[in-house]
């Protein structure tokens, strides 16, 4: 990614996990009605373990470096209709 939030662009290239497929499904189900949603995992052995979903990552607080990336993100996340509050 051209982008970072907290920590330098590295230009290592890791390889996909053994179970990236199931994992990326999980994500997918869990995070469906969601905005946006980032699901962590833990992979032992060869099974993969929810660790931790996050709604608002920094609390929503932290800038990307570079500051165009704050907007381009954004546009990707579609509000919507969430309905209305209690």
């Amino acid at each position: 990614m051209e982008f970072s939030i907290g920590y330098p662009v590295s230009d290592v290239v890791l390889a996909r996990p053994s179970r990236f497929e199931s994992m990326l499904e999980a994500s997918e189900s869990l995070a469906r009605d969601i905005p946006f949603m980032r699901v962590d995992f833990l992979l032992a052995g060869d099974r993969p373990y929810i660790n931790e979903l996050t709604l608002y990552p920094g609390n929503g607080m932290e800038r990307f470096t570079h500051d165009h990336w704050d907007r381009e993100l954004g546009d990707l996340i579609e509000i919507g209709d969430l309905g209305e509050s209690a």
